[in-house]
């Protein structure tokens, strides 16, 4: 199996080619060995041919976090490295901390919101059917200000200028399911969603929906993919239907 390193800088792109075989071990596990951590990338990589590097060090792993990213966010990063052509270091940036020591070390045990979902966005109304999470993207922060009535929402905001210890709290909150309303500017549509029910594209149109910086992408274009990983439904809100 593959392993990323977070601490690492040995081996082509921190990913190792570990051969010991552990059936107690899954795809998406976070393990442990001394200072040292890993990501379970699974048995295969994008590009294979890059990643020979074997792991060589103490194979005395310890499991730090069982799933730490959920099966549909793990094909996702390797299909943001395939189809992006990347690298998984440049990648794994979009949906973890660096420091994943302290993404971890705040990890609080706590129950899953019973939280109902109905209200309006423009001439749209948005409603969780299922009881599952709804993402809402949106272009940038002036349109989220002028679309939503923040005192009759409930709402977890996130956005490329929080600091990093907002973020891993928001992450948490999201991967444990205690939010199920998500609102978000396209660069923090990367987080471990538990049951992705709807996602919302808040005028498409806008001309910077797309990173220009190593990965490069179409916002529109991963969430098509998330919506097929995660087996959402997909809207689009056009400008006049605001």
């Amino acid at each position: 199996m593959y392993l990323y390193s977070f601490t690492q800088y040995a081996g082509f792109d921190r990913v190792f080619l570990l051969k010991e075989e552990n059936l107690n071990l899954q795809a998406g596990d976070l393990l442990q060995s001394g200072s040292d951590f890993f990501l379970i990338l699974g048995d295969s990589v994008s590009f294979p041919e890059l990643y020979n590097t074997l792991y060589s060090w103490s194979t005395n792993f310890s499991l730090a976090y069982k799933k730490l990213l959920s099966e549909p966010t793990l094909q996702l990063l390797h299909r943001m490295t395939y189809q992006r052509y990347t690298s998984y270091k440049k990648v794994m940036k979009l949906f973890l901390d660096s420091d994943i020591e302290k993404l971890i070390l705040k990890e609080q045990k706590t129950s899953k919101k019973k939280q109902t979902i109905n209200f309006q966005l423009g001439k749209i109304s948005i409603q969780n059917e299922k009881k599952g999470q709804i993402l809402v993207v949106f272009p940038d922060l002036w349109t989220f200000h002028n679309s939503i009535d923040l005192a009759k929402t409930e709402w977890t905001f996130l956005s490329s200028l929080d600091t990093q210890s907002k973020k891993n709290s928001n992450w948490r909150k999201i991967k444990n399911w205690n939010e199920k309303l998500i609102f978000c500017t396209w660069s923090e549509i990367f987080q471990d969603f538990q049951a992705l029910e709807k996602i919302y594209l808040v005028e498409p149109q806008k001309w910077y929906y797309a990173s220009q910086q190593d990965p490069r992408y179409k916002v529109e274009s991963v969430l098509q993919k998330m919506r097929e990983l995660y087996g959402a439904e997909m809207i689009t809100i056009e400008s006049e239907m605001l």
